[in-house]
Order: structure tokens, then sequence, then C-alpha cells
């Protein structure tokens, strides 16, 4: 039993589901291609920020590995010029000659990236200012004086060739002997150079590379290598020379708003997102096609059931009419050629009516065309004037059956005994909406013979004042005036209902 009432359940489920496919067909490929594009997005982000990040880690250890060979040629320059401040602190005598011959020989093949000649300044020259001097060297010496440790001056300028400078740093090394200052070994170092000796890593990857005399400005640029390409992503890392700070800049170039990957990777995630959506919105198509088919089918079996049951149900009707017929037509008839004539009259009328409902799929029909479908049998016979008029009202098929049936009884009287049997006869068959569910409809003769006082009721007398009056609800006024019949009935106006078995077409 529990099991039974879970499979219900989730038939009731996948029912509810499959009904909101097909009332929101866009809705599922529209969601599919969403999630797909989202992971795809999500992908492409998590793609570029494991480069993004990659590109800082390899800039980041360029940038270490420049500044630590730049660090490592400053000790290389800083230790030859101590060999060089021993070797004069030594000597009896301490010239400029005796350093180059040093210099020249314990450099021999390796020279200092940068680095202009090792000199010699004796003490007495600092505190003699001469113009040899330059102010940097003169600061940087009285800086070393102080301290007694080698140093290396801020940005000054370096004589390339005649008439052309070029940023440069100085390093200067005290000379002591026995405890006493003798004087400096000075170098000038060209700061491009220096800083190219150590840019083989940064060329490969095009990096924009500057090295600043401690201060964040243009003033304390010592040297640049630029890129060719527009950089961003700043590294710093600081470069000790001869114990002054300094600061390398290294800028990565600016990637590119997508790497080849994540480009694949959109490309191919939008891909598969639209064929999944067209896939979806293929087969909710089709879901719907299926859906209208299979509910088609069900109109057309319920169609059928109703079809199958009110064409018993009028069938039954339809003989039931015509036995009341009979029955009524052979007691008023008083031999076998009246009975038949006007059992066959009646069935006409009848089959007339039939016409109209079948034409209209047994909807609602217009009291006009039951009036002149009834009118058609005498009025071919012979011309006379037939007044119709009247508002577009519409009966419902039971309705225009029975008023068929009294139309008929009046127009056969009519050309028999009435205003139709005459060449100057005329009738008028008017009618009104006296309320709006509700007809009258007025039939007046006029210009026929003259109606007996005495006349008897007959067949369709019996069949308006009894049948039509039950059947229509409303009472009928017959009156045999001697000028000509006159007869007003009532004719309720109904919708359609359940004997409409399909909507009807427009227009």
């Amino acid at each position: 039993m529990h099991a039974k009432a879970s499979k219900q359940k989730d038939t009731v489920s996948l029912g509810g589901i499959r009904q909101w496919l097909i009332a929101y067909p866009s809705a599922v490929p529209a969601l599919i291609f969403i999630a797909i594009s989202a992971v795809t997005l999500l992908s492409v982000f998590a793609i570029e920020a494991s480069a993004r990040h990659s590109e800082s880690v390899q800039t980041r250890k360029i940038t270490a590995s420049i500044a630590s060979e730049l660090s490592h040629e400053a000790y290389v320059a800083v230790s030859y010029m101590h060999a060089g401040a021993v070797v004069l602190s030594s000597s009896d005598r301490a010239t400029p000659d005796l350093l180059q011959q040093f210099s020249a020989e314990m450099e021999g093949d390796f020279e200092v990236p940068g680095a202009g000649r090792m000199d010699w300044l004796p003490l007495t020259d600092l505190e003699n200012v001469d113009e040899r001097v330059s102010p940097a060297l003169q600061q940087t010496a009285a800086a070393v004086r102080a301290s007694g440790a080698p140093s290396a001056s801020g940005k000054t300028m370096f004589a390339v060739t005649e008439g052309v400078e070029a940023p440069a740093f100085l390093i200067v090394m005290p000379v002591q002997e026995e405890g006493a200052l003798k004087g400096f070994v000075h170098r000038a170092f060209n700061a491009n150079m220096f800083l190219s000796s150590a840019l083989d890593l940064a060329v490969e990857n095009d990096l924009t590379v500057r090295l600043l005399d401690g201060a964040d400005d243009q003033a304390a640029l010592l040297a640049e290598r630029s890129s060719t390409a527009p950089t961003t992503n700043v590294m710093t890392n600081p470069v000790q020379v001869a114990g002054r700070a300094m600061r390398l800049e290294v800028a990565a170039p600016t990637p590119a708003l997508l790497t080849p990957l994540s480009v694949v990777t959109l490309l191919l995630g939008l891909s598969v997102a639209v064929l999944l959506a067209a896939l979806a919105r293929i087969l909710t198509r089709q879901m719907a096609k299926d859906n209208a088919r299979l509910e088609f089918f069900e109109e057309q079996h319920s169609i059928r059931n109703s079809l199958t049951r009110e064409l018993n149900h009028r069938v039954k009707n339809t003989l039931a009419n015509v036995l009341s017929l009979l029955s009524l037509t052979r007691r008023r008839a008083d031999n076998l050629d009246d009975f038949a004539e006007g059992l066959a009259g009646r069935i006409r009328a009848l089959s007339a009516t039939h016409d109209l409902l079948t034409n209209s799929e047994w909807g609602t029909t217009p009291i006009a065309s039951v009036v002149k479908a009834e009118l058609a049998h005498v009025s071919a016979a012979r011309e006379h004037e037939i007044e119709i008029e009247g508002p577009d009202v519409e009966l419902a098929p039971n309705d225009a059956l029975t008023f068929g049936q009294a139309i008929h009884e009046l127009a056969t009287n009519a050309a028999k005994y009435g205003a139709l049997s005459a060449d100057a006869g005329r009738v008028s068959i008017t009618w009104s909406l006296i309320e709006p569910d509700l007809a009258e409809v007025e039939w007046l003769e006029a210009g026929g013979p003259e109606v007996s006082e005495a006349r008897g009721r007959g067949f369709g007398t019996e069949l308006i004042q009894k049948i039509v009056a039950h059947e229509l609800r409303h009472p009928v006024d017959l009156q045999f005036d001697t000028a000509g019949v006159r007869c007003a009935l009532r004719v309720p106006v109904r919708p359609a209902g359940e004997f409409q078995l399909r909507d009807q077409p427009e227009g």
C-alpha cells in the first residue's frame, strides 16, 4: 500500500514537472545555457587567477635573482677594493700607479661590470679639498671616515666619453695603517652597465627594471631598462651596495585580457552551452508538440463520445417527434391521402430545420434562417408578398426545431386556407427582443380569404397551442381574425450549451 502511494506521488511529481516544461519551453534551455556559461566563466576566472599568480611568482623570483646578482657584483667590487686597500696600507709608498698595477694583476680578465678604474685619495687631499675631489666623493669619504666602514654614494654623474655623462655611484673604501686612517680607495660605477650585467632573465621575459637610490622618485633613479610592452605588477627588492640601501623595481608586462587556455575554455564552454541549450529546446518543443497531439486526440475522443451521446439523444428526440406527428396526423386525417400529405409536409419541415442545425454544427441558428427554410415550400409555388424582419437573434437547437414546426403549420395553413392561397395575399413575420433572453415573434396575414368564425380546431392549431407552447415554455396567442390569422409566440434565447460540440470559427 505504501509503495503504491509512493508511486502515485512520483507520478504526480513527474506530471507536474512535465506540465511545467510544456508551459515554459524556453526555461530549461535558458537554465542550461546559464549554468554551463557560469561554470565556464568560473573556470576561466580560475585559469586567469592561476596564470596571474604564476606570473607574479615568476616576476618575484626574477626580481630576487636580479637583486641577488647585483648584491653579488657589489660584494665582488668591495672585495677587490678591500684587497687594494690592504696593499696600500702595507706599502711605504701609496700611489695611484701602484693601485692600478695591483688592480690589473688582481682582476685579470674579470672586470666588475660598469666599474671605472680604482683610484687612491690620500687623507690630505680630503682635508685640503682639491678640485679633483667631487662633492659626492667628498661626502662619501667623510661618511666613511666617520664610520670606518666602506660605503657607496648616492646618485652622481659619470663621464662616459668627452662631454657625455651617465648616472653613476661611488664606492669608497678606507685605508688604514697601524690603526690610523691613511686615505681612501674609491671607484666609480656606471649604474646602467652595473644593472645590465644582471638582466639576462629580465630580457628573456621582457621586464622593465629600475635601480633606485633609496627614494621613490625620478631624481633617485640610477638605471633603467624599459620593456617594449606596457607593464604592471611592480615587484620591489632591496639591494645592499657597500652598506648603502638601494632598491630594485621589476615590472612585468601587462597581461593579455585572456590567456590562450582561457580563450579555448571560454569558446569550448560557450559552444557546449549553446549546443545543449539548442538540444534542450528541440526536446521541449517536441514534448510540447507531443502534448498538443495528445490533447488533440483526447479532445477528438471526447468529441466522438459527446457526438455519439448527442446523436443518440437527437435520434431519439427525432423519432419521438416523428411518432408524435404520425399519431396526431393519423387522428386528424379523413383519408390516406390527407394523412400521407400532412405527415410528409411535417417531416419535410423537421428535415429543413435539421439541415440548418447540421450546417451550424448543432450550434445556434438565426430566426430568419428558420423562417426562410419553412416558407421555402409554399413561397416557391406562387409569388406572394412576404415580409421577414427582425434583429439578429440566435436560437438553440431544440428551440429552433420547435419554432420551425410552428412556422411550418402556420405556413401550411396560410397556403391552404389563408393569405398564401390568394394572389393578393400578404404575410408579415416580425420579431423583436423583449428581454435579453426572450424574443417575441408575430405572424400576421392579410389579403387572403375571410376566415370563418365557425372554423374548427385542426392538427396545426392543436400542435401550436399545446406542443409548441409546452416546448417553448411560453403560451402562444393564436387568433383567427376575419381579416387573417394572427399568431404571437415567444421563443427563449439561450446559449448553445452542451449541444455545441466545437467552437465556431470567427467571422
